[in-house]
């Protein structure tokens, strides 16, 4: 991949983000393409028409509609990334962005860059991972040269101190990626609430871990026929965006948890205190709850969270429901385990 042409969709924080580390590799050629007046300029247009990766970087929520305005313009060989974090709930099902992407994008190469990524670190150049996903093919020499193809795409955005890697798992890194939104909520909510509760936050994440485990072991069952875990590099990028100030849902989560201190609270007032700052976790959080509720998945945090984001529960009514929930699902697990002799597994995949 001689120099390519890069375009990237999206001129929020995180794309200019994006361009600025492509600028720093100077191993491609890179272009914004942002919206004048709810429209792609005539210069946008011309980027995409050149364009051999193309990175969208919008919000989830506008991201159909920004493939719907782009889609035309991008050329069927070129590679698509998407660097947004989400998942959409429709007719009983899980869409992930390059399942969105792959509705109007229907011949192109579809993957994802996702990773440990806070804007304001990577811009001050500390030192970070992401990880590039493409869909993999059956068959091996297809397979091969298409990793090959993700370990170029790496380079790309690889400097001193941002590094790019391959990760095989496009499913995982997605589901990653975006379910990693919901812990930054809750553990926000805990700071919020408790004050500085490392003990209390801890055990919501552990929770909360078995929960996106377990709607993942499921979504992955139905789609390939085996209940897969999340890759490794779920594990940063949940560390970094549930600890950190400088994660927008983490943030929202912190707000929410002082006005908890008060009663049940409204997550659109907060919102509105954010400045209109994109929280990619709301619309996951409830695209998993609807996908728990249609397959009866016996979660433990995320339906008390939806309480709490949704103004129908208070913090102590989730807590209570919480230890209760907790208490029956290790009574359970402790039977399967006298029962079948075997180590402990999730109901859901024998």
């Amino acid at each position: 991949m001689s120099r390519p042409n890069v375009a990237i969709i999206g001129g929020g924080r995180f794309g200019r983000t994006l361009e600025k580390v492509l600028h720093e590799a100077d191993h491609a050629d890179v272009a914004v393409c942002a919206r004048e007046g709810g429209v792609y300029p005539r210069r946008s247009i011309e980027t995409l028409n050149k364009a051999d990766v193309v990175v969208y970087a919008v919000s989830s929520t506008a991201l159909r509609q920004a493939s719907l305005n782009t889609s035309d313009h991008i050329r069927p060989d070129s590679i698509v990334l998407s660097a947004v974090k989400g998942l959409d709930y429709r007719e009983g099902a899980l869409r992930t962005m390059t399942d969105v992407l792959a509705e109007r994008l229907l011949t192109r190469t579809i993957g994802a860059i996702s990773g440990p990524n806070l804007e304001a670190e990577i811009n001050k150049g500390l030192p970070t991972y992401t990880a590039i996903a493409l869909p993999l093919p059956e068959e091996t020499k297809a397979r091969h040269a298409r990793l090959g193809i993700a370990h170029e795409l790496c380079n790309l955005f690889t400097t001193g101190s941002f590094r790019a890697i391959v990760e095989p798992d496009l499913l995982g890194l997605e589901y990653g990626g975006a379910l990693k939104n919901i812990l930054a909520i809750a553990a926000g909510i805990v700071e919020g609430y408790f004050g500085d509760a490392r003990n209390t936050q801890g055990s919501i994440l552990m929770f909360g871990l078995h929960d996106l485990h377990s709607v993942y072991a499921h979504v992955s069952h139905k789609r390939t026929r085996t209940p897969r875990k999340l890759p490794e590099v779920f594990l940063g990028d949940a560390f970094a965006t549930a600890t950190s100030a400088g994660s927008r849902n983490y943030l929202f989560g912190k707000l929410l948890g002082s006005q908890l201190q008060h009663g049940p609270a409204s997550a659109d007032e907060i919102l509105c205190h954010m400045d209109g700052e994109t929280v990619e976790g709301l619309p996951t959080l409830e695209a998993v709850h609807k996908y728990a509720l249609a397959h009866t998945l016996d979660l433990l945090i995320v339906p008390q969270l939806h309480g709490l984001v949704s103004g129908n529960k208070s913090m102590r009514e989730a807590i209570a429901a919480i230890t209760n929930a907790e208490v029956a699902f290790e009574k359970q697990r402790y039977k399967d385990f006298l029962r079948e002799g075997k180590p402990l597994r999730d109901k859901q995949h024998p």
